[in-house]
């Protein structure tokens, strides 16, 4: 058995907001223009996080270009495998607003791993992370509309592309803010199940599950909340548990196996008894015993 750890954070472009009305109304000017302090305080506090926790991923939604070196600097080249993109489509919105070239969302690793990056159709942030943990397991990092009828088109286009692997997680900033019934029909059409559903915003009174991760049904997630207010997003971890066959053995039957196996097993056992129970003189399903 392997583990891999995921922290998934929607960090809030530095702005240290809380998620409280005094402070999105007082301190809004902060996702443009954070305070160094600010900065500093919130670097050394992911550190702390990261090192605690020692994830062997860390997908990053709501980050600026220049803040990348500020964590890169802390980190020691302990993760210095990272790739972070602009998640509005270029020639697009981005040309209007030029200072929207340097809002990112990415992710950084202890080793070189397999990636892809690409723009879904719908919605203004498009960028999808499609970041391959092992070879037939893919993690999609994506951050949602925050209008119910583009999110909902933005899942039936990220159910188009789970399809493809075998075994997937897709987590990010969701933003479902009517709930987690949103999420059935993704859920229900391609047979995912939800790995983490604890309320995430606003930090400082969590009520809205929104930062949340879907797994392929095979798949073995478990999720903690970090209680840490440096942004208007709780940190979530994700552990993943991957199966691994050692040299010489049969790869272990996933549990479908195993119950179609104790199926069959009571079927064959059923039918022995009913053979017994004829050659003893017994009625078999209203059938007399043959003479």
């Amino acid at each position: 058995m392997r583990t891999y750890k995921i922290l998934l954070f929607n960090i809030g472009y530095f702005s240290g907001l809380d998620g409280s009305w005094f402070d999105y109304l007082f301190k809004f000017y902060r996702y443009i223009f954070p305070p160094k302090k600010v900065i500093n305080k919130i670097t050394v506090d992911l550190n702390r996080i990261i090192t605690t926790e020692k994830p062997d991923i860390i997908c990053l939604i709501e980050i600026q270009k220049k803040q990348i070196k500020h964590i890169i600097n802390r980190l020691n080249n302990d993760y210095k495998f990272y790739d972070f993109e602009m998640k509005y489509l270029p020639n697009g919105l981005a040309e209007v607003f030029p200072i929207l070239k340097n809002y990112c969302n990415g992710f950084m690793a202890k080793e070189k791993i397999n990636f892809k990056k690409f723009f879904i159709k719908n919605g203004f942030k498009r960028l999808v992370y499609e970041i391959e943990i092992e070879e037939k397991l893919k993690v999609l990092l994506f951050h949602f509309a925050l209008g119910k009828d583009v999110r909902a088109k933005q899942f039936l286009e990220i159910k188009e592309i789970a399809k493809n692997h075998h075994n997937t997680i897709v987590c990010g900033d969701f933003n479902i803010f009517k709930g987690i019934p949103e999420l059935n029909h993704l859920l229900e059409s391609y047979n995912f199940k939800l790995c983490q559903k604890t309320p995430t915003f606003p930090a400082h009174n969590p009520k809205k599950a929104i930062d949340l991760a879907v797994a392929s049904k095979n798949l073995q997630v478990k999720s903690k909340i970090i209680p840490s207010q440096i942004s208007d997003h709780l940190p979530v971890i994700l552990e993943v548990y991957i199966w691994i066959p050692q040299s010489g053995t049969k790869p272990r039957p996933s549990i479908h196996a195993l119950k179609n196996i104790f199926l069959v097993q009571i079927i064959i056992f059923k039918w022995w008894d009913a053979i017994a129970t004829r050659e003893a003189g017994a009625t078999v399903c209203g059938i007399p015993p043959s003479t």
